[in-house]
């Protein structure tokens, strides 16, 4: 899933890191503003798992998908980069050797 926000449509250089455990509360923002609310369902997921997981009592399926993708950061992989303008991150995209993603381990 690719996530740009509407203030991507400035003429400033598009930065490009990838999202690391210091980089975190940069993608937080991100999701958190303004058309962000199906990424704030999915946190780009969905496909590392090949459809919806079963949720812990007492939790979200966005809080469950968050914490997930935060437990893949910290444990050191690239799940996805982001693109920041002036320093404001801007844009998101997941990404990620074909066997992370579940829905792609039973094709060729």
């Amino acid at each position: 899933m690719v996530h740009v926000s509407r203030r991507a449509c400035h003429t400033a250089a598009l930065e490009v890191h990838p999202l690391t455990p210091s980089r975190w509360d940069d993608l937080v923002m991100l999701f958190n503003g303004r058309g962000g609310s199906q990424v704030r369902g999915c946190w780009c997921m969905y496909y590392r798992r090949s459809g919806r997981a079963d949720i812990p009592t007492g939790m979200t399926y966005g809080e469950h998908n968050q914490r997930s993708l935060k437990a893949l950061v910290d444990a050191g992989t690239i799940a996805g980069l982001l693109g920041y303008r002036n320093g404001t991150p801007i844009a998101w995209v997941s990404l990620g050797p074909r066997e992370d993603y579940a829905s792609s381990r039973s094709r060729p």
